[in-house]
């Protein structure tokens, strides 16, 4: 039988709290009760534990769980309180703190789960998640790679997308080319997932897997990230980084994980819902596009605050500066990318045409919505000697395909991140304190 935790509040009366736990204790061997509040059917705070029978430990809301899931080492939290003690947010918090510690939360209506990541990587790996989509987190995975090799380690990347392969797939060909991979998009292939942009911006070995569906807390509805696993535990490296989709995490477990927030996205992303839980299973907090001209002092402080009470680990602030691939000196150019226009007008374009010498002559915020990018094309693509394009959504389908049948040439561009504060004092540390702590796991496990 599972070792159960109960929770329970004072807004029952405790004979109908002491028969619900007398009935799961046929399904159950009950450990322990954790008394969230309330005072309203209670007499003293000392009845709860002798009427009960069991012993309990008391709190404020989820403030004190951590003590009964020590004390009681639970397989499965079981909540048999309610509102007013309990609303939505609180429940979320509690059941952040309990999959974070692969203890199943289970209600009346309710039931969430640990994810229960595989351990399968026979080397050393270092998880790369994110809060959401559009944070940058295959941007900041493919510098983690350059770095990673660049300190004389051999790093592998496995990477999982909703436009991954089949079967999973190897990519060692460094030197893409526009012309390749258009070849691979007209084959069938996405041939922007993040497993090309990955090979493409780090030039590190890649191994592209495909996932569908993605759970509150992250879990995948299916993917092929399993057999890509096996794939690269075949590969001559010494490192792996697992790089999650979107808010989807891998169902391979690391042994250290960094978790990416963006800094314009809105706070409720990292600080509610399951946010929390993707921040508690980080060694580390990268947060970009840490805009000074863009996120107020104000509003920066209390992203701040709300990071440090959600966990105490390390944390690095950084911003995205675009770096094509090759050089576009002298070129009349148009941008092709995912960042919103007053990014494209403030951040961008002023760096690209200051760093690179360049004439910016069209741009479009449009790369993930096909029709609207194809217009923007239309528009502007006439005027440019050369079209710069992240390798995202219709990066290759559209913008490649249509700038090569007008006689333009294509050059990619990667988003390098730039540390402005943080924990560290440079990105390098940083990387290596989560290296470090893999490889420390890794042999404890070994």
């Amino acid at each position: 039988m599972k070792r159960a935790l109960v929770l329970v509040d004072g807004e029952h009366y405790l004979p109908v709290t002491k028969a619900a736990i007398e009935a799961l204790s046929e399904k159950y061997n009950i450990s322990g009760v954790y008394f969230l509040g309330g005072t309203e059917k209670i007499g003293q705070i000392e009845d709860v534990e002798r009427v009960l029978n069991l012993p309990v430990v008391f709190g404020d809301k989820e403030k004190n769980i951590h003590e009964a899931l020590d004390r009681f080492g639970p397989d499965v939290a079981i909540d048999l309180s309610d509102e007013p003690v309990v609303d939505y947010e609180i429940r979320f918090r509690l059941a952040c703190e309990l999959i974070s510690r692969d203890i199943e939360y289970l209600g009346s209506d309710f039931h969430f789960k640990p994810l229960n990541l595989v351990k399968i990587l026979r080397k050393p790996s270092v998880g790369i998640i994110g809060t959401g989509k559009r944070v940058g987190k295959t941007a900041a995975s493919a510098f983690i790679a350059r770095r990673i090799k660049e300190i004389g380690l051999e790093p592998v990347v496995l990477t999982m997308g909703r436009g991954g392969p089949p079967e999973p797939e190897v990519i060692t060909d460094i030197n893409l080319t526009p012309q390749k991979l258009l070849e691979e998009a007209h084959s069938g292939k996405h041939a922007a997932s993040d497993h090309w942009e990955d090979a493409l911006v780090s030039r590190i070995t890649t191994v592209g897997c495909r996932r569908c569906g993605g759970g509150l807390a992250g879990k995948v509805g299916y993917s092929n990230v399993l057999a890509g696993a096996e794939v690269v535990n075949n590969l001559d490296c010494s490192h792996v980084l697992v790089e999650g989709s979107g808010a989807a995490i891998p169902p391979v477990r690391a042994d250290s994980y960094i978790t990416v927030v963006g800094g314009l996205s809105p706070t409720w992303y990292f600080d509610r819902y399951f946010g929390p839980f993707r921040l508690k299973m980080a060694d580390l907090i990268f947060v970009t596009m840490w805009e000074y001209s863009l996120i107020p002092e104000e509003e920066r402080e209390v992203i701040k605050s709300l990071l440090n009470e959600i966990t105490d680990v390390p944390k690095v602030y950084t911003v995205f500066r675009p770096k094509p691939v090759e050089s576009i000196d002298g070129e009349r150019i148009f941008v092709a990318s995912t960042a919103s226009q007053n990014i494209l007008d403030e951040i961008i374009i002023p760096h690209l045409e200051s760093q690179w010498d360049c004439q910016v002559v069209g741009a479009s915020e449009h790369l993930s919505n096909r029709p609207l990018l194809l217009k923007d094309l239309r528009r502007d693509v006439e005027k440019a000697t050369t079209v710069i394009t992240e390798l995202k959504g219709a990066a290759v389908d559209v913008v490649t395909e249509y700038a090569l049948s007008h006689n333009k040439r294509v050059v990619y561009m990667d988003n390098q991140p730039e540390l402005v504060e943080g924990d560290f004092s440079d990105l390098t540390s940083a990387i290596k304190h989560v290296i470090n702590l893999a490889e420390k796991r890794f042999s404890n496990q070994v």
